[in-house]
């Protein structure tokens, strides 16, 4: 097995630092001793991979980005923060990212009265969603369709996702036009067994306490930059099968302001269904 680091890393980083890759616990002696020497040897296996490889493969700010402040104007205002923008759009790999800008750019016109169109707005999209096309192209089989969403709020409904998790996709974009942007870990800090094990009953606060230690080093995109991380499917539909990639872990900012503004982007290759 090649251990390497794939060419999608090196174009695409832009203000970064590596992330070490996740550790498996280690397993105690039992009498089933042969079991436990073969999970010991897959888990040694499993760390050189990830060791050997950044979690994240990308923190970027687009050379073309728009002001925040353009943005901002889709934010809901202070009086009616349940109505922001919210919409969707599909594309396929050999459509012009303009294309698929203009048709955003459309739905939040439709979406938002008070919106007024910038030419930066068509230019930033357009970067944005080309850059995320042809990564995928590159690095995921049959990575023919695309889904994206851009979604408007004010105040803590802007943390949709609140607590440390992983995404039951291939790969995801997520980018913050305007106010604070998602948050990471290095996976070595992320008690690997409680991923999807944790009672939901528990509070956001205590089920992140118990996810990722409290000395980790918590990184956070910053207001326009971009970052692609790598979901639960990815080495599945991964047109490199001799490289294993450990998923992202992240959650949405802590947003506690209840005038704070977002404006996020997210995106998403749609993975073909297998047979059987």
């Amino acid at each position: 097995m090649n251990f390497h680091l794939p060419l999608c890393l090196l174009i695409l980083r832009f203000a970064t630092e590596p992330a070490a890759g996740f550790s498996t616990s280690k397993h105690s002696k039992s009498a089933r001793q042969t079991r436990q020497d073969s999970l010991r040897i897959e888990a040694d296996q499993s760390n050189a991979i990830r060791k050997a490889l950044p979690l994240e493969s990308a923190v970027r700010v687009p050379h073309n980005s728009a002001n925040p402040e353009i943005w901002k104007q889709l934010v809901p205002n202070a009086f009616d923060t349940q109505h922001g923008v919210d919409v969707r759009a599909c594309w396929r790999h050999d459509e012009l990212p303009e294309t698929v800008a203009d048709r955003f750019l459309e739905k939040i016109s439709s979406a938002n009265d008070f919106f007024k169109y910038r030419p930066q707005l068509r230019q930033q999209l357009a970067e944005s969603i080309e850059t995320f096309t042809t990564f995928c192209s590159d690095r995921v089989r049959d990575a023919d369709e695309f889904s994206g969403r851009i979604v408007s709020t004010r105040g803590p409904g802007g943390a949709k996702c609140p607590v440390w998790h992983l995404d039951h996709v291939p790969v995801r974009w997520i980018q913050t036009f305007y106010g604070p942007g998602v948050m990471y870990v290095d996976g070595d800090h992320v008690a690997w067994e409680k991923v999807n094990a944790l009672d939901d009953t528990m509070s956001a606060r205590e089920r992140n306490r118990l996810l990722v230690n409290e000395d980790a080093k918590v990184n956070q995109v910053p207001e326009g930059g971009a970052v692609v991380l790598l979901g639960k499917q990815f080495n599945r539909h991964s047109k490199d099968p001799t490289v294993s990639m450990a998923p992202s872990v992240h959650k949405s900012p802590e947003i506690v302001n209840p005038w704070q503004g977002r404006v996020l982007m997210t995106m998403d290759v749609v993975a073909p269904l297998e047979e059987g």
